[in-house]
């Protein structure tokens, strides 16, 4: 059997810049109530420039050598915030009745186009460039209503409850254009273009009982979730989904003095798949490599039992153990006639994990803060790639030291450090690696 390679390197330039600009307003309608609006709005623009060098061995009916490729990305987009909010004090024992409602619009335009040249060794072009390009207009619109009451029925123990809707509306029209004659005029390939449009409403409900036993703080909680998933695409595709989810949590707190406290808590959560992660919109890089989301996925569901210890305020660990059912995760997958490399997303049958955490902070002179943080997990994957059965066990870790020296009365200045050890992230394995930032702050109109 022949086996071809493919070595490829790039080289990225990545620009971002953006501006936020916000308002808000109170209203005292009475002593006890307050209306609030609140604005925001934050325009940006993203631009990545990419160049290539994937070299091709082992083929012996190849007519290049090595693809030069080239990719030039504009993205831009504003995301504006609506909020409004009203809060009302029922008593003097802190009981509290609030109703929040947000609304949210992103339109975003993104324009990229990739050059692919074919090379013998010599660098001498020897077959007709493939050129194409993606314009991408998409929008996403949100609105969430949620209302909560709290109850303190005394001073030992109290109730929280609540209702949540939300809704999101995307859509995305995917263009893909193709330089056909070589003269810089792109033309519109149908087959893959794409238009997505995705529709996601959830209902929700929340109870927690809160109550306090000398030195111990315990909380039971219970949310419920009903979600519907309406997608469809001008590919003859439709998605259409619905579950109904309980997830309780219940925790305990136990403050033996104002030194030592200890925590104990049990959770159930819900990770949702994004809008990119569910587009089936294929987005190239190269002649080779292009991203595509998954329809077809489901939530993950994470239950986590969590032991932690905190002393002065300054100093924590915590030991974990996290079990998540139908996990999300990314991996890549090979078509060998075509050399191509597709990067995707799957729900892979569990990951779990054992989680080490120890945090430090500490003024160790006037002018002279530390804090420490470091982190040690035991990962195991289990579920299949591409019909193969897949099993992986592995350590990931990481440590952080933050410095921060107060030069002056308006001026600090910062040096912080990363390190992070050999990790695994499903089939991906990473290097080690380090980063170290350095940085100075100037304080003016007294940090206002």
């Amino acid at each position: 059997t022949a086996v071809s390679f493919l070595d490829g390197r790039n080289f990225v330039k990545q620009f971002a810049e953006g501006f936020e600009g916000r308002i808000g307003l109170d209203w005292n309608l009475s002593p006890s109530s307050v209306l609030g609006l609140k604005v925001q709005t934050a325009p940006g623009v993203y631009t990545f420039n990419s160049t290539g060098k994937n070299i091709l061995s082992g083929d012996d009916n190849a007519q290049f050598n090595y693809l030069g490729s080239k990719s030039i990305m504009y993205d831009d987009w504003t995301q504006t915030d609506f909020s409004l909010d009203f809060n009302h004090q029922l008593d003097t024992l802190g009981s509290n009745f609030s109703i929040i409602a947000d609304y949210t619009i992103l339109p975003e335009y993104v324009n990229n186009k990739i050059y692919n040249g074919y090379y013998d060794a010599s660098g001498k072009e020897v077959l007709p460039p493939n050129n194409y390009q993606n314009i991408d207009r998409s929008g996403s619109d949100l609105i969430s209503t949620r209302a909560n009451l709290t109850k303190k029925m005394n001073s030992s123990s109290s109730f929280e409850t609540g209702l949540k809707f939300s809704q999101i509306k995307t859509f995305n029209d995917f263009l893909f254009k193709r330089d056909l004659t070589n003269n810089g005029v792109y033309v519109d390939d149908a087959e893959l273009s794409n238009k997505f449009n995705y529709r996601e409403l959830t209902y929700a409900g929340y109870f927690n009982y809160i109550k306090s036993i000398k030195k111990i703080n315990m909380q039971l909680g219970l949310r419920v979730e009903n979600t519907y998933l309406k997608g469809s695409s001008d590919k003859q595709f439709a998605l259409n989904k619905s579950y109904l989810k309980v997830f309780p949590n219940i925790s305990f707190d136990y403050k033996k003095n104002d030194d030592h406290d200890f925590q104990l808590n049990l959770t159930r959560r819900i990770n949702r798949p994004g809008f990119f992660q569910m587009n089936p919109v294929r987005q190239y890089r190269d002649q080779y490599f292009y991203e595509q989301g998954n329809p077809g996925l489901v939530p993950d569901f994470a239950y986590k039992a969590e032991l932690a210890y905190n002393y002065k305020s300054s100093f924590n660990t915590s030991f974990a153990y996290t079990y998540v059912e139908n996990v999300i995760l990314g991996y890549t997958k090979q078509i060998d006639s075509t050399k191509l490399t597709i990067e995707t997303v799957k729900n892979m049958k569990y990951q779990s994990a054992f989680d080490y955490n120890v945090f430090y902070q500490k003024s160790l002179l006037k002018k002279w803060d530390v804090t420490m943080n470091a982190a040690i997990s035991y990962l195991s994957y289990n579920g299949d790639i591409v019909g193969v059965a897949f099993h992986r066990t592995g350590f990931s870790s990481m440590a952080n030291l933050t410095n921060v020296f107060l030069l002056g009365k308006h001026t600090k200045f910062e040096v912080s450090g990363q390190f992070n050890g050999p990790s695994i992230y499903g089939i991906i394995e990473r290097k080690m690696n380090g980063i170290v930032n350095v940085a100075l702050k100037f304080s003016l109109l007294k940090e206002k």
